[in-house]
């Protein structure tokens, strides 16, 4: 999200978010580098590009009458709609 950045999509030209990037990189101290962070991650959240409009409250459940199912590869529940291997017992 930085305008030097190979892929900057957003075109986020932000110039307090810029300098917070180059005090993080200039900063040694582990403890104020993530307080930096944290103050970017604010930035990202709540004026970004990458805006998340909703974050919504997704319910998996699992049941032992349930067959079928196998943990995702990547974390994401029930991923690739793999609804048509799942039968109820």
């Amino acid at each position: 999200m930085l305008p030097a950045s190979p892929w900057d999509e957003t075109h986020f030209d932000n110039p307090d978010y810029i300098r917070l990037y180059a005090q993080a990189n200039a900063t040694l101290n582990p403890s104020t580098r993530k307080e930096i962070f944290y103050q970017m991650q604010q930035t990202d959240f709540t004026q970004g590009g990458y805006i998340i409009p909703v974050y919504v409250d997704t319910l998996d459940a699992y049941s032992a009458t349930i067959t079928g199912y196998a943990q995702s590869k990547l974390g994401q529940p029930l991923e690739d709609y793999g609804f048509a291997h799942f039968a109820f017992t």
